[in-house]
This record gives structure tokens, C-alpha cells and sequence, in this order.
């Protein structure tokens, strides 16, 4: 998976433009090429976005499209078929496949899940001390 956002950068100053991760591991590359860094995040979203509330949408969203992705490759339907199944049109969910996340809103995504026949359970915990804003 793969996003763009605009984080200051530790190793220049300049403005990160790329970062790539798999599971937890994250890859953070300055926009100058010269350094990447690699963290463990438990959330990457919160390396990315500027806020929590911006980082926890984007978790949602991401663990909802992928859900969905899921559903649809375990079901073995064509993209046309899921999207008939789904009431969307083939080229939006072209856009879900490809994990173009910014198309997507929590709304869509939820009754979209819903319409596919899945069960979508909210956990909330409390956090200690609230993340302080960048």
C-alpha cells in the first residue's frame, strides 16, 4: 500500500512525500531521496496524518476496504459481478481494489459492507494521554 501526505522531515527539514509499509513496519522516504527510515508503528495512519481523529478515520477506512477486497476475491466474483452485488459501478470499485482510499468515505464503506453481507464491529479503548498535534 501506498500514500502521500506532507510530514515534516527529520533528516532535512524538507517535506516527506512517500511512505510504504507492510503490516506494521513503515518506510518514511524524504521527497529529496536521500534517507529512509524505518519505524514500527502500531498505527502507520499516525506517522502520516496530522491529527488522531485524521489518523483513526484513515485506519477505519483502510481496514474496510480491505475487508471488502477480501470478501470479494474469497467470493471469486469479477469486478463487474461485485459491483452489480454492491450497487457501485465497475470503475469505482476498480478504485476500491487498487486501495485508492481518498475516493472512499466511511459512509460508502460501511454500506457497502453492509450490502456484501458483512458484520463490522467498533472496538473503543481509551487512551492514556490523547496524541498532541504536530
Amino acid at each position: 500500500m501506498r500514500t502521500s501526505s506532507r510530514i515534516g522531515c527529520c533528516c532535512t527539514g524538507s517535506k516527506r512525500t512517500s511512505c510504504n509499509w507492510r503490516g506494521q513496519e513503515a518506510t518514511l522516504t524524504c521527497s529529496d531521496r536521500r534517507k529512509a527510515i524505518n519505524t514500527r508503528v502500531e498505527n502507520v495512519w499516525t506517522v502520516i496524518e496530522d491529527t488522531h481523529a485524521q489518523a483513526e478515520n484513515m485506519r477505519l477506512r483502510s481496514s474496510l476496504m480491505m475487508a471488502l477486497e477480501d470478501h470479494i476475491q474469497r467470493a471469486g466474483m469479477t469486478q463487474a459481478e461485485a459491483a452489480r452485488v454492491l450497487g457501485v459501478t465497475q470503475p469505482r470499485l476498480a478504485d476500491l481494489m487498487r486501495g485508492k482510499i481518498d475516493l472512499f468515505d466511511l459512509d460508502a464503506l460501511v454500506s457497502m459492507a453492509a450490502t456484501a453481507g458483512l458484520r463490522i464491529r467498533l472496538s473503543i479503548d481509551h487512551v492514556k494521554s490523547p496524541p498532541q498535534p504536530r
